[in-house]
């Protein structure tokens, strides 16, 4: 797949993201990004960019915890 093409992921790969590790406050994933400091996030924004992330370690580049809080600062207005 493409990186252009990871759009069409948003809805069924999203909505599950969504659904089950950002909508409860009680999952993994928010208490992780609580402990970063993020305490608001918009959860469409932050799947997209989690489908990216997780297509990008397929293609064999490295996850670097700094540069995704940084992509998510700046498509979140409020940080």
């Amino acid at each position: 797949m493409k990186r252009e093409d990871l759009v069409d992921c948003q809805h069924d790969l999203g909505m599950f993201i969504r659904n089950n590790w950002l909508y409860d406050e009680t999952s993994p994933l928010v208490r992780a990004l609580r402990l970063l400091g993020i305490e608001e996030y918009n959860e469409n924004v932050l799947s997209a960019l989690i489908i990216e992330v997780f297509w990008e370690h397929l293609q064999g580049e490295e996850f670097i915890q700094n540069e995704f809080l940084e992509r998510l600062k700046q498509h979140t207005t409020t940080y």
